[in-house]
């Protein structure tokens, strides 16, 4: 397993008119797949509208895959969008 390389992680939200739309308050929290310990919560950049991006830098003390969820608040509703990190990419 590669450690200390860092990855991009995005996420687009789309509003009910399936427009690229703002969530507000937008964090991420990233898990441990196995056990579904949260590991880092962090604030996403906005690249534009609808579109946000995280810099993760994988730490050394990984085993396994790991989850990111980009999580907010649109159109009065809450909003999740959730990937799985394979261990394959991180070798």
């Amino acid at each position: 397993m590669v450690t200390g390389n860092t990855v991009r992680l995005k996420a687009s939200f789309y509003s009910f008119a399936d427009e690229l739309a703002d969530p507000s308050d937008v964090v991420i929290n990233i898990y441990a797949h196995i056990n579904k310990k949260l590991i880092q919560t962090g604030t996403p950049v906005k690249e534009s509208t609808g579109v946000y991006y995280y810099d993760y830098t994988i730490p050394d003390d990984v085993d396994g895959d790991l989850v990111f969820e980009f999580i907010g608040t649109l159109e009065d509703m809450p909003t999740v969008a959730r990937q799985r990190i394979e261990k394959g990419w991180l070798q």
